[in-house]
């Protein structure tokens, strides 16, 4: 289980009946406020990955489960959202479907800005085992 609150994201491991606090074991999680958090098997091999969106940081996290070991791959598999002049955002919490039905597992994330209204929507579909084109969704729709 991952949690989202301001400066303390935490990921909770269950045993027996109660959950265990792993957040310094696993070094899951940006260090800015984490919004929303999704698991899923976004790279196929059995295990549980973690995408989680961020308000104010320049760019959205993907950790892939590499056999009970998290990497950060958000920037490499293409689903960061980071824009070239590094704006901050605000994603909201990630929706996860077969959304073309090709069998991989897609992301759809939602952004809130009230003071930029140009902020978009988006898919990030996933085509080859390690990258994720991305569909913009104007507001609006």
């Amino acid at each position: 289980m991952y949690t989202t609150k301001p400066c303390t994201n935490r990921i909770y491991l269950p045993g027996d009946g109660t959950f265990t606090d792993v957040t310094i074991e696993t070094d899951i999680g940006p260090s800015s406020h984490a919004n929303g958090a999704v698991w899923a098997d976004f790279d196929q091999d059995g295990d549980l990955d973690l995408y989680v969106t961020t308000l104010g940081d320049t760019r959205h996290y993907l950790y892939i489960n590499h056999e009970g070991h998290f990497r950060e791959e958000a920037m490499q598999r293409n689903c960061s959202m980071q824009t070239s002049d590094k704006r901050k955002l605000s994603g909201m919490t990630p929706n996860v479907g077969d959304f073309d039905k090709d069998g991989f597992v897609d992301i759809y994330v939602t952004n809130d800005n009230h003071i930029r209204m140009e902020e978009v929507s988006c898919i990030f579909n996933r085509f080859r085992p390690f990258w994720f084109i991305v569909y913009l969704i104007p507001s609006g729709i």
